[in-house]
C-alpha cells in the first residue's frame, strides 16, 4: 500500500475530516446468493467520510479491498471538501 495514502489520510484528519474503513461480511449482510454466484466478494470494505463529531456522514462507498476503500475516501475528501474550502 502506498505510504503517501496514509500521509494524505493523516493530513485530512488534522483538518477535521475523519475517514474510516469497515469490513463487511456480505453473507451476514444478507447477500449470500450473490456471494455464492461470484457476483460479490465475501468481504467488502466500506469507507465513511465524516466530520470530527462522527455524527455527520458526508460520504460512503463499498469497495472490494481496504486499499481501494481508503483511496476512494481520501480522494473524495481532497476533491470535494479540501479543494472547495468546505469543512464538514
Amino acid at each position: 500500500m502506498d505510504k503517501d495514502l496514509f500521509t494524505r489520510h493523516e493530513a485530512l484528519r488534522q483538518k477535521g475530516i475523519i475517514i474510516g474503513v469497515v469490513a463487511i461480511n456480505q453473507i451476514s449482510n444478507g447477500n449470500e446468493s450473490l456471494v455464492k454466484k461470484g457476483m460479490m466478494p465475501t468481504v467488502t470494505f466500506t469507507v465513511e467520510v465524516m466530520d470530527e463529531s462522527l455524527e455527520d456522514l458526508i460520504y460512503n462507498i463499498s469497495c472490494d479491498s481496504f486499499e481501494e476503500a481508503l483511496q476512494e475516501g481520501v480522494e473524495y475528501a481532497e476533491k470535494n471538501l479540501i479543494s472547495n474550502q468546505v469543512r464538514p
